[in-house]
């Protein structure tokens, strides 16, 4: 998560102590350009300045030499001038909104070569354009957040500009070094909460209670049935007796008390 103020905060470090030898370089670079050779030397003094802002990133102490360090690659950033102005001038010339939308998809083209120097012209380009791609309106946002500074050195007829002009700058830089390696999704700009403001602990959810433990209560028993009484020979003899079906009554079946008395007399002799 990026936040503008973050950025700024940055870039005001890293001048801070460096505010005059940069003042230096930018009265050395105007008094080199003069009007005749500006458009052939400014991409180089581009570079020049793309790389002296990423090394102060690093909190490195610029020198009065870096301004020449980007004629190393003189015709890299020459070239590189040359395309992305073509570009721009072809696209403006169907409407203005189309030519500011590529200005913006070709704004880090030279941060992009002063970071990486074996690249070629083109390829920071599309690199460029790769790694804006969602990211122009947040660079717009970010632009608008110094108009009051822009407004503050014009008042003071540029005084203000000796320290809003490096100001912007390692800003800049700052956030080229936030979108080349974050997608666009990523990279958001929102407003820091106030330092007043506060922020109330997330209550901590109480434990719940143990439940007590529910011991199963065992079933019943079955009640024993009670077994039948064993049955004698005498009764069964008796019952035999009873269900014998003799014709229509012309046997006469004795009855179960007399066998009985028989029975009971024969097991005595």
């Amino acid at each position: 998560m990026i936040v503008r103020k973050e950025l700024k905060a940055k870039a005001k470090k890293q001048i801070k102590g460096n505010i005059g030898i940069l003042l230096g370089i930018s009265l050395l670079c105007g008094l080199i350009l003069a009007p005749v050779i500006t458009m052939i030397l400014m991409p180089a003094f581009l570079l020049s300045f793309a790389t002296i802002y990423l090394r102060m990133t690093d909190f490195q102490k610029p020198k009065v030499g870096d301004l020449f360090a980007g004629f190393k690659s003189f015709g890299k950033a020459l070239w590189l001038f040359i395309v992305m102005m073509f570009f721009i001038s072809l696209w403006s010339l169907l409407l203005v909104v189309p030519g500011i939308i590529k200005a913006y998809s070709y704004s880090q083209a030279f941060f992009i070569l002063a970071d990486n120097p074996n690249m070629t012209a083109l390829e920071a380009l599309r690199e460029s354009k790769k790694i804006m791609s969602g990211n122009k309106w947040k660079l717009f946002v970010l632009e608008l957040s110094f108009i009051w500074w822009i407004l503050l050195g014009s008042v003071t007829f540029g005084i203000a500009y000796i320290w809003v002009g490096p100001y912007m700058y390692a800003t800049f830089a700052n956030f080229y070094l936030a979108i080349k390696t974050k997608p666009a999704t990523e990279v958001k700009f929102e407003k820091p909460a106030p330092a007043s403001a506060k922020v109330e602990p997330k209550p901590t959810p109480k434990p719940e209670p143990a439940k007590p433990e529910v011991k199963p209560v065992p079933a019943p028993k079955p009640a024993p049935v009670a077994e039948p009484a064993p049955t004698t020979k005498v009764e069964e003899k008796v019952e035999v007796a009873e269900e014998v079906a003799v014709g229509d009554g012309v046997l006469d079946v004795p009855p179960a008390k007399e066998v009985v008395e028989v029975e009971e007399s024969t097991e005595e002799l």
